[in-house]
């Protein structure tokens, strides 16, 4: 997405633009649910404490604020209600004094000689039912890198950057997402263990129907092949979302998409699944399978 784009529209209803994405989110959630949602929805937002707290490690340094919506049973939640609602959450929580007094409690358990002198093999696995059990009341978590900027040397040769979350099951969720800007374009990745996409194709729909342009990209994309005659984008009708043309069918909705000459990307390089982006370095193509695990396979291979 354009970044630009989405400031405006999280400027229009006085909310940043990862509480704008966050509430779109959490609408998509309610939206899709089969049934009424009679608990709040929670979405962890990780903030970076170097803003807070001078540090040379390079260690993940961050903490995790909870922007929660009571849904009061609500389905029919609009997205300038959820952007009131939550607005505002994540600054509430901080303050030096608070974050303090979180890191003093997390270091003291940390260096307490009896910890220390518990076994990995033991600490580890209860360490992990902790991490499980404090993601219980939480729908999911979005990790949003802000915008990077790198040395013009470098960056004259990047078309983009992607910011991908590891495993879900981890975490006990069924989904992660994280964001990263760069050069003006805003690139959110979804990670999940499941292959349902109602979520993502009712956010798709959600941000689209705001006025967005969106373009969607997935790494298990349908794998059937059809001549392309015109260079573009393809467009899908139900989500609409712009596709790569190479996309047979709309991984959001399987569905087939149509071509179009929209615009909305003319500053934006047409960007193809990393697979087929390796593929085209390489004489032999064939050495580069496009399963399922197509991207995975094709870093492995470079």
């Amino acid at each position: 997405m354009n970044v630009s784009e989405i400031k405006e529209k999280s400027a229009a209803l006085g909310v940043t633009l990862t509480e704008y994405l966050t509430a779109a989110y959490m609408l998509a959630i309610i939206r899709t649910a089969k049934n009424k949602i009679e608990k709040p929805v929670c979405v962890d937002i990780p903030v970076n404490l170097r803003r807070f707290f001078e540090t040379a490690t390079l260690r993940n340094f961050v903490y995790q604020v909870s922007t929660v919506l009571d849904t009061e049973g609500r389905q029919d939640w609009t997205l300038t209600e959820i952007a009131a609602k939550i607005k505002g959450q994540v600054a509430s929580q901080l303050n030096q004094q608070a974050l303090q007094s979180i890191l003093k409690k997390l270091t003291g358990l940390a260096k307490n000689p009896v910890v220390r002198l518990v076994p990995n093999v033991i600490k580890l696995p209860v360490l992990r039912v902790l991490q499980k059990r404090s993601h219980a009341n939480q729908s999911t978590i979005f990790t949003n890198l802000g915008n990077v900027s790198l040395p013009q040397e470098i960056a004259q040769h990047i078309e983009r950057l992607e910011l991908v979350n590891g495993d879900t099951s981890g975490y006990g969720l069924p989904a992660t997402c994280s964001g990263v800007s760069f050069n003006g374009q805003f690139v959110f990745c979804i990670s999940s263990n499941s292959g349902e996409n109602a979520v993502w194709k009712e956010l798709a729909s959600i941000l689209t129907a705001e006025g967005l342009a969106v373009r969607v990209e997935c790494s298990y994309a349908d794998k059937k092949k059809e001549e392309q005659t015109k260079v573009g984008h393809t467009l899908c009708e139900s989500c609409g979302v712009l596709l790569p043309t190479e996309y047979a069918v709309c991984p959001l909705c399987g569905k087939k998409p149509v071509h179009t000459d929209n615009k909305a990307f003319t500053s934006v390089p047409v960007a193809y699944p990393a697979a087929q982006c390796h593929a085209e370095k390489y004489e032999n193509k064939e050495k580069v399978q496009y399963d399922i695990k197509g991207r995975l396979q094709a870093y492995f291979h470079f």
